[in-house]
């Protein structure tokens, strides 16, 4: 099950209770994190590093209308993430929906299932 972030709670309660206004991200993405540290709080500091040469970098996601009655929904279609290059990105832990490419905010966040280390691609001649 996934934990909405303290920033998605307050958003939406001010805006289901005291009726201010909520805008619509204008895109939503999925990151990779090696802990859990401030993904709650929308502090997050454990993301894998974006450096532009490891090949990591989020990826766009959509879902699906959410369900009646169960609360959930599904992501439309699967996510791939590229190879890791160079650098290994560490012990994939944890996964967050987040409302910007880069930085931005965590609208929610989940274990991971399966915890898998990610190594980088090495080449021999």
């Amino acid at each position: 099950m996934s934990a909405a972030s303290d920033y998605l709670e307050k958003k939406l309660l001010d805006h289901t209770l005291r009726n201010s206004a909520f805008s619509q991200p204008a895109g939503l993405f999925l990151a990779l994190f090696t802990g859990v540290t401030g993904l709650e709080t929308n502090a997050p500091t454990l993301e894998v590093t974006t450096n532009g040469t490891n090949g990591y970098i989020r990826k766009a996601i959509a879902f699906d209308a959410a369900t009646l009655g169960a609360g959930s929904t599904s992501n439309t279609s699967t996510v791939t993430f590229d190879p890791c290059l160079l650098v290994n990105w560490g012990t994939i832990t944890h996964i967050a929906v987040m409302d910007a490419v880069s930085s931005g905010n965590v609208c929610s966040s989940v274990q991971s299932q399966l915890q898998k280390q990610s190594r980088s691609a090495t080449h021999s001649r």
